[in-house]
C-alpha cells in the first residue's frame, strides 16, 4: 500500500509528499518523494487543504512481445 499528502499551494498548484522506507541486502533504507503538479485553475481548489491519496492493490504486467509495461492500482482520496 501506498500514501502521498496533496496540500493545495496556490490556485492551480498542489505539492504532494511521501516518505517510505524500502529494504536493499536487509537493510532499511528512508527515503522522500516529492512533486509539484500544476493544473487548470478553472478546475477549482481541492474540498480540503491537505488530502490524502490511497493506493492499494498494485499489479503490473510487462508484455515482452510488446514491451509494453502495464498497471492496475486502486485509489482514493480522502481528508
Amino acid at each position: 500500500d501506498y500514501t502521498e499528502d496533496y496540500i493545495q499551494t496556490g490556485p492551480g498548484q498542489l505539492y504532494a509528499y511521501s516518505t517510505r522506507l524500502f529494504t536493499v541486502d536487509g537493510i532499511s533504507v528512508p527515503y522522500t518523494w516529492n512533486h509539484t503538479i500544476f493544473y487548470d485553475q478553472a478546475w477549482g481548489k481541492m474540498p480540503f487543504l491537505v488530502e490524502t491519496l490511497h493506493a492499494s492493490s498494485v499489479e503490473s504486467n510487462y508484455n515482452q512481445l510488446e514491451e509494453t509495461l502495464g498497471f492496475k492500482i486502486h485509489a482514493s482520496i480522502s481528508k
